[in-house]
């Protein structure tokens, strides 16, 4: 039974780990409102987002393809496109594809996933993101008049440089903080009320059902575009419902909580229904249709632990107001730095837009004074191609987003060296401080989860003798920690039994002995 204290535990813990999951894609999003609102402008805007009909909402993908955000953070970028008056079928198009089909599900998922699969989950982008688009399309939209004032005119230099930042800072708070404060709290509370483990008992193929339990549990959830592909990669590595990851990508990737109050104020309640009854029925007729047509894994069981990031945390169980000085350290337990350094990002973003709305600072504009902007002026207020400009940004957001893959799941030979020590440290602390061993065993749990996906990043074949080490691996991992959290002493031979394991991974993986 989960008493109010579990459960507000359980609440906070969602809250911030989802907050710092959500910084990097979040802070790129904001990063990409400010480019369009201080140095792309309105005009250009609707210039790059031009085309009519299904060709034009095609167009509108392919550039969201480009954006590395989750559902988050496209809403600031999409508050931008509906401020540059454009219309509200390409801005439902963009909104949709962005966190569902983006640089992270295009480069991690064609790395780690099964070809059909990749397709299934590209194939259903395109078919919801510009069906919903031209859909909307139908309707009678209303156009927007441009209020210029909301835009900045300052078109080099240090003024437009500081006009950014400024562009930036605002969209941090213009709105966005009300979207992550919504999101994160329906999560946590949504979250905090289903039992860990439960998805377990109602995701495998077989189960009819299984695309519609996860229909109910995905619309409050959040799901980052990088959690989401490893989710997929799991549930299609065993015998869960394929029909169940479509659910979980449309609903769980592409859409949140927040996404739909603003879509409820955009087009109202009956507009809002009526998509949503829509994308229901597509969704579920395509994760259907997968599961009829596509191939299951044969000969592997249904555990894994990819789905219990939508669940309430285990260790919530039975917490005490006594014990609430763990929640920042459990909640952020292996999580990469990156993240924690995106969160402050974001925070101090939002402090520095608050005093720049409330203090109704305005951005800067271009002076007439001709000799700042002749070719003889200091070389950092010279004016800059904006084309240029724009392939640099898109250029660091990609190769910032390979770093972030390769560093959080590093090469198979350095998770080996971390797993010994995890392991070594496991054992020597599950008599005196079970509480520790536990918090070990999952870290050590989660190195092995990324040993085939790491291997997969770096091209290399994964054999079935590999996988099987590893879920043997991973359920010798779990009984341990089962034993743990029911105050049970862990099985003396564990530390020998885990040691010839981890020798049978190393050689079925990397072809070499420890």
């Amino acid at each position: 039974m989960l008493d109010i204290g579990s459960f507000l535990y359980a609440v906070c813990f969602k809250v911030l780990q989802g907050f710092v999951v959500a910084a990097p894609t979040l802070l790129v999003g904001l990063f990409i409102a400010g480019v369009l609102r201080a140095v792309v402008g309105p005009e250009k805007i609707r210039r790059l987002f031009s085309g009519d009909g299904i060709a034009g909402l095609l167009r509108v993908s392919l550039l969201a393809s480009l954006t590395p955000v989750c559902a988050l953070g496209v809403l600031p970028i999409v508050r931008e496109l509906r401020r540059a008056g454009l219309p509200t079928a390409k801005i439902l198009t963009f909104g949709l594809s962005a966190p569902m089909l983006n640089p992270i599900t295009l480069v991690y998922g064609w790395t780690v996933l099964p070809l059909q699969v990749f397709a299934l989950i590209v194939l259903t982008t395109l078919v919801v993101s510009i069906g919903v688009g031209w859909i909307t399309g139908q309707w009678a939209d209303s156009k927007r008049e441009i209020d210029r004032s909301e835009w900045p005119t300052a078109s080099f230099g240090l003024r437009r440089m500081a006009n950014l930042g400024m562009a930036t800072s605002r969209a941090a708070v213009q709105g966005t903080c009300f979207d992550v404060a919504v999101c994160m709290l329906i999560y946590g509370v949504i979250a905090a009320l289903i039992p860990a483990g439960w998805f377990l008992h109602h995701m495998p193929y077989r189960n009819p059902t299984a695309p519609l339990v996860m229909l109910l549990a995905t619309p409050t959830a959040y799901v980052d575009p990088f959690h989401g592909i490893v989710q997929v990669y799991a549930i299609s590595s065993v015998q869960f419902s394929l029909g169940a990851a479509v659910v979980l990508h449309v609903f769980g990737v592409g859409i949140n909580s927040a996404g739909v109050v603003w879509l409820y104020r955009l087009h109202g309640l009956r507009r809002l229904l009526s998509l949503g009854m829509i994308v229901f029925a597509v969704t579920l007729g395509i994760g259907y249709g997968a599961n009829a047509l596509l191939d299951h894994p044969r000969g592997t069981d249904s555990h894994t632990e990819a789905l219990d990031g939508l669940t309430r945390p285990a260790a919530s169980l039975g917490v005490g107001f006594s014990k609430w000085d763990s929640l920042v350290k459990r909640s952020l337990f292996d999580i990469p730095q990156a993240f924690l350094v995106s969160a402050w990002i974001v925070i101090f973003l939002a402090v520095c837009g608050s005093v720049l709305v409330m203090g109704r600072i305005r951005f800067f504009d271009d002076v007439q004074d001709e000799s700042e902007s002749s070719p003889n002026s200091a070389i950092w207020n010279r004016p800059f191609p904006k084309h240029l400009l724009a392939l640099i940004a898109v250029t660091g957001l990609l190769a910032l987003l390979v770093m972030l893959i390769y560093v959080y799941y590093p090469a198979p030979e350095d998770i080996f060296e971390d797993m010994s020590i995890v392991r070594t440290d496991a054992i020597l602390f599950a008599g005196p401080a079970p509480e520790i061993a536990e918090r070990e065993f999952k870290k050590l749990g989660n190195l092995v989860d990324k040993l085939p996906i790491s291997m997969a990043l770096r091209g290399r074949t994964v054999t079935d003798e590999a996988r099987e080490a590893t879920r043997e691996y991973r359920r010798m991992i779990e009984d341990a920690r089962t034993a743990l959290q029911d105050g049970r002493a862990v099985d003396p031979k564990l530390r020998m039994k885990l040691r010839d394991v981890s020798k049978r991974c190393r050689r079925s993986l990397l072809g070499e002995e420890t």
